[in-house]
């Protein structure tokens, strides 16, 4: 199975709305519940380092600015089994990333955990530090 069909078909799993960017990204807006949503960008990429391809999700909270207590985020990733916070960009994100194998693995419940961590912490933390529902 291929990046884009795998992320449809988690998409569809999860009662989420699929868009595809392109052959490397694509998104998936993944419903919460309380007419609430959050997006969780999927992206492939090959690591240089790893000297693998990659898969990577992640989703934005807000954007970064001097008020937000990094050492909170920093403590709350201890609680995350997939995910991390991050900063990139200038937004705080919790982002996530696996190898492309798990797709021919087919490993689709581990890929379909991992989205759903990251836009349930997301949601979370989004609605925390700025109480809307903006990503």
């Amino acid at each position: 199975m291929n990046f884009t069909k795998c992320m449809e078909s988690l998409s569809e799993e999860i009662g989420g709305r699929f868009t595809e960017y392109d052959s490397s990204n694509s998104i998936i807006i993944v419903p919460l519940g309380d007419n609430r949503y959050q997006t969780v960008l999927g992206s492939v990429s090959f690591s240089e380092e790893l000297m693998s391809d990659i898969i990577k999700f992640s989703s934005k909270i807000c954007a970064y600015h001097d008020g937000i207590n990094l050492k909170v985020l920093l403590s709350e990733s201890k609680e995350l089994f997939y995910s991390r916070f991050a900063v990139i960009d200038g937004f705080v994100k919790v982002e996530a990333a696996t190898y492309l194998d798990e797709i021919q693995s087919k490993n689709k419940a581990l890929l379909k955990s991992m989205i759903m961590e990251i836009a349930q912490k997301a949601d979370n933390w989004e609605k925390k530090l700025t109480g809307l529902d903006v990503y």
